[in-house]
């Protein structure tokens, strides 16, 4: 097998991967009637399903967590990971 399929294949997967989680994402934020911790808790779970680690998934909610309270504008600190 080629090296080029091999990293073809590797790329659409990881495509078709990045667009279902971001549909996922998309939808549920459409859903919530605003950021709660019931909200933060099902980005977590999508995170986790998702494969990206427990520490940026850490990270992720944490900042969430962070802005929900404040109301702020997100700000994710990914040099935490």
């Amino acid at each position: 097998m080629a090296k080029g399929s091999i990293v073809s294949r590797l790329t659409r997967g990881l495509s078709k991967t990045r667009e279902r989680f971001t549909k996922s994402v998309d939808l549920l934020v459409e859903e919530q009637d605003g950021w709660d911790n019931n909200t933060i808790d099902k980005i977590e779970e999508l995170l986790v399903t998702s494969d990206i680690g427990i520490k940026l998934t850490e990270v992720v909610t944490s900042d969430l967590s962070k802005w929900a309270k404040n109301k702020s504008q997100p700000q994710l600190d990914l040099s935490k990971s």
